[in-house]
Order: C-alpha cells, then sequence, then structure tokens
C-alpha cells in the first residue's frame, strides 16, 4: 500500500512544533536521552508541567542544560508552537553555543549563526513563522513522499520521531517494524 507508505502523511508532517515537543526532540538527539527515562517523578516542574507530564523528564533536562527556559509567570507553555528563532536559539544552545556572545541581537544574531553552521538548509521557514513536524523533519533529512520500498529506514526513522512527539493516533495507519519488514516477503 503506497499511501500508506508515504512519510508522515500531509495530517501530521503540518501539525506544529510545540515547546514540549521540541525539549523531547532535543533530549532524544542529546547524551542526556538515556537519561530521560530514568528521571522518574520530582516534584512540579512548572504550574503547567506536573511531574507526571509525558514532557516532565523532557523538559527538565532541556531547562537544566539551559537550552530552552520557563517563562516569568512560574509557566513552561508545552503546547505553544515554536517559530524559526526559539528553534534556532534552542538547537545552539544543544550545540553549546553562548547565545549571548553572538554578534547582533536577538534574533538576527541566532538565525544569522543557525545560517553559519548550516542548520537552516533544506528550511523554507522565516523569522516569526511557526517550525512544523514537517519542518523539523525535512531538515533531519528524512524524505517524507519516498515510497516505503525506497525509503523502510526513512519511514520506520519517521514513525520514531513520532513516537517520541506522542502522535501515536495518527502511527495507527503506519506499519510496526515486524509488519514492514514482512511485508516485503
Amino acid at each position: 500500500d503506497v499511501e500508506r507508505s508515504r512519510g508522515l502523511g500531509d495530517v501530521y508532517k503540518r501539525q506544529p512544533l510545540t515547546r514540549g515537543a521540541l525539549t523531547k526532540l532535543m533530549v532524544a538527539f542529546s547524551a542526556y536521552r538515556e537519561s530521560a527515562k530514568t528521571q522518574g517523578s520530582t516534584g512540579t516542574l512548572f504550574s503547567d508541567v506536573s511531574s507526571g507530564s509525558a514532557y516532565a523528564p523532557y523538559v527538565r533536562i532541556a531547562v537544566q542544560q539551559g537550552w530552552i527556559s520557563g517563562y516569568t509567570d512560574g509557566s513552561f507553555r508545552p503546547d505553544n508552537a515554536v517559530t524559526l528563532e526559539e528553534a534556532c536559539t534552542a538547537v545552539l544552545k544543544l550545540l553549546g553555543y553562548d547565545v549571548t556572545t553572538l554578534s547582533g541581537t536577538f534574533p538576527a544574531a541566532q538565525l544569522n549563526k543557525a545560517n553559519e553552521l548550516g542548520l537552516r538548509d533544506n528550511l523554507t521557514k522565516t523569522q516569526g513563522e511557526g517550525m512544523t513536524l514537517e519542518s523539523v523533519v525535512t531538515r533531519m533529512g528524512i524524505p517524507m513522499d519516498r515510497p516505503f520500498h525506497d525509503a523502510l529506514s526513512d519511514t520506520l526513522y519517521t514513525a520514531d520521531v513520532c513516537r517520541k512527539l506522542d502522535l501515536r493516533a495518527g502511527l495507527a495507519a503506519y506499519p510496526t517494524e515486524d509488519e514492514a519488514l514482512l511485508s516485503l516477503i
């Protein structure tokens, strides 16, 4: 079924990238990915991120590492969409850059550094524009429109990214790894 085998699908690839989802992605691509599983429930992080939240371990790690922060009102706003400049700033921090020492002011300094490093290659988003799962997956180099048999590992990787972002309902239409391998026989 070629339609089932096409990457994320129109519905999910246009979903906004949220602050909570961004923390999950950053932790997943960091040296802290394994420690997220062992975080446990330790108090309330923010007024809108309880210790039992699915985002809690990721938010905790991302905030502790200084990649992203909460708001002065004590909230984190995990469901707020992330703009290009917010995503670039967080990723620069993840990579170890002190964004306060960049030449220029926010957001131009962060966007220029991201350009210099190639972080904005393949992105069509502009300043102030919200990031989507499609833009993130495109930046990761995962083709979303190749037939499944030509992109088995890419499709499975896309499914794994979606699982990290709690999009399980949308994944019901996609095969598991075992189902995918069986369909090739």
